[in-house]
């Protein structure tokens, strides 16, 4: 179970750590970052992007980002049950999705 302990001063605190972070970004235009970091007690964890959810044009989309750091890019509309390569997340854009989609929700993920 992972417990939020305070939310005061706009400071959350976790009694342990969240195997994934879901991040909406929808309204605040936050650009994604690769990596993040976290104190839990005295330990500092680091998660790392792992996917973005885009919405536009009445329907979401996601890019997946593997662990070389290569994105690929699913819309089931389009690519059905496939995945298209879109680049190394250190050479591409992240801030527009593809089709210019506005970022939902950074999905990051603890690195074990």
């Amino acid at each position: 179970m992972y417990i939020l302990l305070c939310t005061c001063l706009q400071n959350d605190l976790f009694e342990s750590a969240p195997p994934l972070l879901a991040v909406l970004v929808s309204s605040s235009n936050t650009p994604a970052d690769p990596h993040i970091e976290l104190q839990i007690h005295s330990q500092k964890l680091r998660y790392n992007l792992q996917g973005i959810i885009y919405f536009g044009h009445t329907h979401f989309t996601a890019q997946y980002i593997d662990n070389k750091h290569n994105a690929w890019f699913h819309d089931g509309l389009t690519l059905e049950h496939n995945a298209k390569y879109e680049g190394n997340i250190h050479e591409i854009d992240l801030a527009d999705g593809p089709n210019d989609q506005i970022p939902e929700l950074y999905i990051y993920t603890i690195q074990m």
